[in-house]
């Protein structure tokens, strides 16, 4: 099918970039390039460059594998630069999935053949950032993360 093209906005200020990509893991290769940019014009270190491409690869590979939505549908993300720090806006359209409620169970302590498969994602993302917010409006999951000071 048609594929959205991956919009790129830097803003006149370049402390934000907003990007709207196909739900589809190529594009996590997009969002990596687009991650260097702000991070290098921004003058942001390669620890936080690093943990801001791994969240959003963990975002985007889960709103592909779970979020049960055709690759058609677009994912939105913003990357903000303020007095905060770095703040994060992810939005899709996949199934509602609030991980402060909808998180199995962290069974990285129990012996291997009790663990379950997956879930590695979100601790991975919980672990680089706070989930500020999230809220899931007409058809979309809404997260606003703070990335942690490394």
């Amino acid at each position: 099918g048609e594929h959205l093209e991956s919009l790129l906005r830097m803003m006149p200020n370049a402390r934000e970039i907003i990007l709207t990509l196909a739900s589809e893991l190529p594009q996590i290769n997009r969002v990596s390039g687009a991650v260097a940019q702000f991070c290098a014009a921004n003058a942001l270190s390669s620890a936080v460059e690093r943990a801001l491409q791994l969240v959003l690869e963990e975002l985007i590979t889960n709103t592909v594998r779970h979020g049960m939505v055709p690759s058609s549908v677009p994912i939105d993300v913003r990357i903000i630069l303020d007095e905060g720090g770095l703040r994060l806006v992810y939005v899709d359209r996949g199934k509602p999935f609030d991980p402060r409620h909808d998180l199995a169970p962290d069974t990285r302590e129990l012996p291997i053949e009790q663990r379950s498969v997956g879930g590695l994602g979100w601790v991975l993302i919980l672990h680089y950032c706070e989930l500020e917010t999230y809220r899931y409006i007409d058809g979309e999951n809404h997260y606003g993360f703070v990335l942690r000071a490394s």
